[in-house]
């Protein structure tokens, strides 16, 4: 089995996360019992407790902009279908993706104000997850029963593959240089309800239904509307990410990213809860070396039987700062520090 490779321009090998034919027959025997479409193939001798208890032990602490997750139940325009009515509450990701344990909300000025780049002990407590009233109760039901399930499948591979390598994340987050996967291959999945689900939370934390309505085909496919292209200018891109740490960066406009070296100005959404990072690119040019690019996955039919998605060069991503899209490892975030006091 391939590892972990940091900084290295040659990638080979493969790297697979469903075993063998006896692992299949095991989610055909999974999915009748949900009697469901669904195909859900857990990764070979780890279950979603040992899963869980891995990713606790490196904390849960949660850093999110609070303004955007309302905590109790009011009336108002749901942020998938923008139709007025009473909101429920959605979790972001869905809580059977790790996101229902304890952790707090620390403020963005309180991280700028810092040197240190481990998380300040401060902040407002939340628990069972982050989560706020943001979708009328259809668009939440129709989120969890057709797409939160994919998400969570390969929320759980992702935690198996990285949990499988000789440094766990802790360990190569000590590491100056950038870790990939060379080659990562989700056998038997859905990428077109993964997709869904993810434009669904992008959807959600941007703070209102104004962009539902600007971006009508986003909106068409959550809701269940056929597969088409992405609209431009929108990208979307995956990593996957090993800090302990949840960012969450949204608002009606997205969060502003400067480039300093292409001196361009463009504005994203992201999600990053470990194991799984997502950045939507909502204005400016594309971003080539964020991650890999998933756009495509909306053309994917959500009834197609499952097939093999692989990536090569797969990002495994952290998050010290605030800054969105800033997936530098602690190790790198220090020698570029290092680079910057010898200049």
């Amino acid at each position: 089995m391939p590892s972990l490779e940091i900084s290295k321009p040659e990638y080979a090998g493969q790297h697979n996360l469903m075993g063998g034919r006896s692992d299949l027959e095991e989610a055909k025997s999974v999915n009748n019992r949900f009697n469901s479409p669904f195909v859900i193939v857990g990764p070979p001798g780890v279950d979603e407790n040992s899963v869980a208890e891995m990713l606790k032990a490196i904390g849960t602490q949660a850093s999110t902009a609070g303004d955007l997750f309302p905590k109790v139940a009011h009336e108002g325009p749901c942020r998938i279908c923008g139709e007025t009515r009473m909101l429920t509450e959605e979790h972001i990701p869905p809580r059977g993706a790790f996101n229902k344990e304890r952790g707090r909300t620390v403020e963005v000025g309180a991280l700028l104000s810092r040197e240190e780049l481990e998380m300040p002990d401060e902040g407002e407590v939340f628990q069972g997850g982050i989560s706020g009233f943001t979708l009328c109760d259809d668009c939440n039901n129709l989120t969890g029963t057709c797409w939160g399930r994919e998400y969570q499948e390969w929320a759980r591979r992702a935690a198996w593959l990285m949990r499988s390598q000789p440094q766990l994340p802790p360990e190569v987050d000590e590491t100056p240089g950038y870790a990939r996967f060379p080659s990562v291959t989700f056998k038997e999945v859905f990428p077109g309800r993964l997709v869904r689900q993810v434009l669904s939370m992008m959807l959600s934390i941007s703070g209102s239904a104004e962009l539902g309505q600007r971006f009508s085909d986003v909106r068409e496919l959550v809701l269940g509307g056929s597969a088409r292209p992405l609209p431009e200018p929108l990208r979307l891109y995956f990593l996957l990410y090993g800090s302990s740490t949840a960012r969450i960066c949204g608002g009606e406009q997205g969060q502003a990213w400067w480039s300093v070296s292409e001196r361009v100005l463009r504005r994203i959404l992201s999600v990053d809860f470990c194991p799984l990072a997502f950045v939507l690119l909502i204005e400016g040019p594309k971003i080539p070396a964020l991650g890999v690019d998933i756009s495509s996955f909306t053309t994917w039919e959500v009834h197609k039987p499952g097939g093999d998605v692989e990536f090569s060069n797969l990002p495994l991503g952290f998050g010290h700062k605030p800054w969105p899209a800033d997936y530098r490892s602690r190790g790198q975030m220090l020698a570029d520090r290092v680079e910057l006091d010898g200049e």
